[in-house]
């Protein structure tokens, strides 16, 4: 096996920015370096992520940046499988967030200093969206270009904003405009009730387009998407206070007309059935 990997090794001759390459499985690989960046995002199974000063266990949920000169490997791999986002830094260093991606998505290494943020582990409904864009990106590598150059571009993009976001509290999403306080507050005070959008758009005196436009870019997500965040954590909250509750009551309470759809919704958010979450408190991961 190679130890050092050229662009041109992995980069298709076909003028994208950038690459996604999936190691289903990834097998064990000795430490290597290479000439690109590649952001790594692990989807299923585990394994052992090295350097050389250092060796942390990964798992499915891990999202990392490798940059620069540094040598890493992979051994141990348990069923694992992961995507790597191959891109050059000097095509997004203009815009300022590489050395942000440098500091909130750091190497996951046992010799990482204590400083450091946290590995970043997905929850799984976030990597369950995260593979969804991957899924795009990689349709959009067989669309007509340049259209297909910018999508791929564009999606990258928001995906490393969401992680950052996640990641470091200084790259946390702005504070809500006057527009979108009013929404905000009345998606939390009547998440019980049913909501649309219409209603949303009134209360911003924005249309229906620039109120999620504009929602998104505040909270990474758009109104609809942030009332069901928003009702699953209340759910939690009181399934946990109110364990006399069935599962539907407790859905019913919360915004939730149909047990089914609670339930599904639920797992897909916290990797546990409300059930399961009623037993041990705690969400998967």
């Amino acid at each position: 096996m190679p130890d050092f990997l050229r662009r041109e090794d992995v980069l298709r001759e076909n003028g994208l920015p950038l690459a996604v390459i999936r190691r289903d499985p990834q097998p064990p690989y000795p430490l290597h370096a290479h000439e690109f960046a590649e952001l790594v995002i692990v989807y299923r199974g585990e394994g052992i992520h090295f350097t050389e000063s250092g060796e942390c266990r990964i798992a499915a949920g891990n999202v990392f940046l490798i940059h620069g000169a540094y040598r890493h490997g992979y051994r141990q791999p348990d069923d694992l499988a992961l995507v790597n986002l191959i891109f050059r830094p000097e095509d997004i260093v203009g815009l300022g967030i590489f050395p942000l991606m440098r500091q909130g998505l750091p190497l996951p290494s046992s010799a990482s200093p204590s400083a450091a943020p946290e590995p970043c582990r997905l929850a799984p409904q976030e990597l369950a969206e995260t593979m969804r864009q991957i899924a795009q990106m990689e349709q959009e590598e067989h669309s007509p270009q340049p259209i297909g150059s910018a999508m791929m571009t564009a999606l990258f993009l928001e995906l490393v904003v969401m992680l950052l976001r996640r990641q470091l509290p200084e790259a946390a999403a702005p504070a809500p405009s006057p527009r979108l306080q009013p929404v905000m507050r009345y998606l939390e005070n009547h998440y019980q009730e049913a909501v649309t959008l219409e209603q949303l758009a009134r209360l911003s005196r924005l249309s229906t387009s620039s109120l999620t436009r504009e929602f998104k870019r505040t909270t990474g997500f758009s109104p609809v998407e942030y009332l069901i965040n928003y009702r699953i954590r209340q759910a939690a909250r009181r399934l946990l206070a109110v364990p006399e509750e069935s599962i539907a009551e407790t859905g019913y309470a919360c915004g939730f007309a149909d047990s089914n759809y609670f339930t599904r919704v639920f797992r897909q958010k916290t990797g546990k059935s409300p059930r399961e979450f009623k037993k041990t408190g705690t969400w998967a991961g």
